[in-house]
C-alpha cells in the first residue's frame, strides 16, 4: 500500500514521514516551495527521540501522481 498525503503542511508532512519510516511508500502533495525543498534536501523530521530522514516523494499536484490500485489518499 502506498500513501498519498494531499495537503502536506506541518501535520501531513509529519504523517507521511512517519508512514515512510514504518516502511510504507509515501508521496507528499505540497506547496511548490515546500515540495522543492523536500526534493532538494530530503525530508528531515526532528523529534523528541532525535532526527530522522524518511524516504518520501514530493509533488505539487495530484495530477503528477501515477496512480496505482493500492494507493490510499489522506
Amino acid at each position: 500500500m502506498r500513501f498519498v498525503i494531499a495537503g502536506a503542511g506541518a501535520i501531513g508532512t509529519a504523517m507521511g514521514g512517519y508512514l515512510a519510516r514504518a516502511g510504507f511508500p509515501a508521496i507528499l502533495i505540497a506547496r511548490p516551495s515546500h515540495a522543492a525543498a523536500i526534493r532538494e534536501r530530503g525530508l528531515i523530521l526532528n523529534t523528541a527521540k532525535g532526527e530522522f530522514r524518511p524516504p518520501v516523494t514530493a509533488r505539487t499536484s495530484l495530477l503528477d501522481v501515477q496512480w496505482r490500485p493500492d494507493d490510499m489518499v489522506f
